[in-house]
C-alpha cells in the first residue's frame, strides 16, 4: 500500500518522491480557480524534497488573487490527476 493510499489525502507523499518517480503535479487556486502545472524542480528548490504534497499547497500563494488556498495533486500517468477538481467545490 502506498503512502497515498494510507494517508488518503496525499499528505504523506513528498515532492521528492514524486520527482524521483517522474510524476508531475497539478495545482488549483481554491479561491479563483486558476490552474497551473508547477515545476517540481522549482518547488523542491524552494520548499525542499522532504516537503509533503499536502503541506506544499499551504505554503504557496496564487499569483492571480493572492490567496494561500492552493490544492496540489499528483498526475499519475495511468490515472491522470488523482481526484477530479471542481471549482465550485462539488
Amino acid at each position: 500500500m502506498s503512502k497515498w493510499d494510507r494517508q488518503g489525502d496525499g499528505i504523506g507523499v513528498t515532492l521528492g518522491e514524486l520527482a524521483r518517480r517522474g510524476i508531475a503535479i497539478s495545482a488549483w487556486c481554491e479561491g479563483c480557480g486558476r490552474y497551473r502545472e508547477p515545476s517540481l524542480a522549482l518547488l523542491i528548490a524552494r520548499l525542499g524534497a522532504a516537503t509533503p504534497v499536502g503541506v506544499a499547497g499551504r505554503r504557496l500563494r496564487c499569483r492571480a488573487c493572492g490567496r494561500r488556498s492552493i490544492d496540489i495533486r499528483p498526475r499519475y500517468p495511468s490515472l491522470g490527476v488523482v481526484a477530479q477538481h471542481h471549482r465550485d467545490g462539488g
